[in-house]
């Protein structure tokens, strides 16, 4: 459910992005998504277009891409970092013609033959723009027009975004004319998306199972004057770095990203997780393999067998799962779900049981 915090801006979750951009671009209207750094905003942005642009049958088209020959069949993804840019960027460079001065349209801005058809013009980091750049702006996403020198193409939508001086960025203040062409949300980094989000990369569910335990205190952690401090994006990295076997510099390494606290705490979950029952014996005793009673380690269990299991393996996981108290098995079958690796067993007769025995539990 959406909360309205104390400046009247709504505070989302990053799994409700999706239906906030979709509903609102219907609509006709410029969201502004604001939050803190680190916690994919502009990843879930990116996701949305890549899917609007699936749903055209349309090939993905960013800076730094090849020409297209075909603008018809090109989505075009324009990732506008305002705090990088010139008035020059965004209003174009005087010609005089005549007595007359022309303004020449900026090659960055969307164009049907370089960028195609249809797309998205992300005007990033808006808070950090220059006050002569969000300005100049301000036309653009109200009329769809910057003087009389360039046109937004029909087939192209705006999505603003940034951070705020209230998460440690250095923003410059946006005028009320450029706030009241937006519809603003803020989005809060929320524990569910981002085991989501890990799960669909890869993820071997370590990670998703530490931020189940820790996650509300440790997801996002940002401190005035730290360095290394948590962020989801921190915590992608630290996914990656399980894959250093020696643990002292795993550790170390670690805290370059999470910090040196968190670190620790994360390493300890690992060695807990190292002891606990393994994978062999769950699937050669199901009914007898041990059932841990902490809620730290049942934690680390979910996120082990969600790894692991398949369709071949599924009846002796859901029968360990069984066992479980309910609301934990519930947690399980929502990250299997939300899972695009599990197709496989979300099928099963055994999966499909353990669910509807949850009843109500299962949202």
């Amino acid at each position: 459910m959406t909360e309205i915090i104390n400046d009247d801006i709504p505070n989302i979750t990053m799994s409700q992005l999706p239906s906030i951009l979709e509903t609102t671009i219907g609509l006709g209207m410029v969201p502004l998504i604001l939050g803190p750094s680190g916690i994919g905003k502009s990843q879930g942005i990116k996701q949305w277009a890549d899917e609007r642009a699936a749903a055209l049958s349309s090939t993905v088209w960013q800076y730094g891409d090849a020409p297209i020959s075909d603008g018809d069949r090109v989505f075009g993804f324009l990732d506008f970092r305002v705090a990088l840019m010139d008035v020059l960027d965004t209003k174009g460079a005087p010609k005089l013609e005549g007595e007359v001065t022309r303004f020449l349209p900026p090659s960055l801005l969307p164009n049907v033959e370089r960028h195609g058809k249809n797309g998205v013009l992300f005007l990033d980091e808006l808070p950090q723009g220059f006050p002569s750049v969000t300005n100049a702006l301000s036309q653009l996403v109200l009329g769809g027009h910057i003087g009389d020198g360039y046109k937004l193409p029909d087939g192209w939508v705006i999505i603003s975004a940034g951070n705020e001086k209230r998460d440690g960025a250095q923003t410059n203040n946006i005028g009320a004319q450029m706030l009241d062409r937006h519809t603003a949300f803020r989005v809060s980094p929320d524990v569910p998306s981002f085991i989501k989000y890990l799960n669909n990369t890869g993820s071997d569910g370590r990670v998703g199972a530490f931020m189940r335990l820790r996650g509300k205190d440790l997801l996002h952690a940002y401190k005035k004057g730290l360095t290394n401090f948590p962020t989801p994006r921190g915590w992608v990295k630290v996914d990656k770095a399980l894959s250093i076997p020696d643990a002292i510099l795993r550790e170390t390494i670690v805290s370059g990203i999470v910090g040196v606290g968190p670190a620790s705490e994360f390493e300890g979950f690992l060695r807990m997780m190292s002891e606990l029952t393994n994978w062999s014996s769950i699937c050669a005793d199901p009914h007898n393999a041990r059932v841990p009673d902490r809620p730290d380690a049942i934690y680390a269990m979910l996120g082990m067998v969600n790894n692991k299991i398949t369709g071949e393996t599924a009846e002796a996981a859901c029968a360990y799962i069984a066992r479980m108290p309910q609301e934990f098995q519930a947690i399980w079958c929502l990250d299997v779900i939300n899972d695009k690796r599990k197709v496989d067993v979300i099928n099963t007769r055994e999966f499909s049981s353990l669910r509807l025995g949850l009843g109500d539990l299962i949202v």
